[in-house]
């Protein structure tokens, strides 16, 4: 187990970042359309991070 790589670094900030702006978005009380467009797109980029991860990886 070695230290963990830029890339991985990179798609955990990633899926946090997207994770952190849909919740900022329901704390700031968006549209609702809005926070369900960054749900779907914080799914969609975990989902995309998830199959790199998987078949790349």
């Amino acid at each position: 187990m070695g230290a963990a790589g830029f890339f991985q670094l990179l798609t955990v900030f990633l899926v946090v970042a997207a994770c952190g702006i849909h919740n900022a978005s329901i704390l700031t009380v968006q549209k609702p359309t809005t926070v369900l467009h960054l749900f779907i797109a914080s799914i969609m980029i975990s989902t995309f991070v998830i199959v790199l991860n998987l078949f790349i990886l």
